[in-house]
């Protein structure tokens, strides 16, 4: 790869990473809303039975969340590995 292809998929890498963070968020206030109606929804007796209620209830936002998470840590080690190589790329101009 040239120095211009690592740096621009580089670039796109950094607002990958942005938008996924960006997504977490959205995501986890989601999660929080989605578990705090249905807790207030819920007849259950306990405590216990209402947040289980709701965490059953949140549970495909949970799982986006966890996807969202491994494709923040993917992009990272792809920006490591990307700034090594033009860091390499570099050097070897000189």
């Amino acid at each position: 790869m040239s120095l211009d292809q690592l740096r621009e998929e580089y670039e796109q890498a950094t607002y990958r990473l942005a938008n996924s963070h960006r997504e977490l968020g959205q995501l986890l206030s989601a999660e929080k809303s989605a578990k705090v109606l249905s807790y207030g929804r819920s007849m259950a007796k306990t405590l216990g039975e209402r947040e289980n209620e709701g965490a059953i209830n949140a549970l495909n936002i949970t799982e986006d969340i966890f996807k969202v998470r491994a494709e923040i840590e993917a992009t990272k080690a792809r920006l490591d590995y990307l700034g090594v190589a033009i860091q390499m790329a570099l050097q070897t101009r000189e």
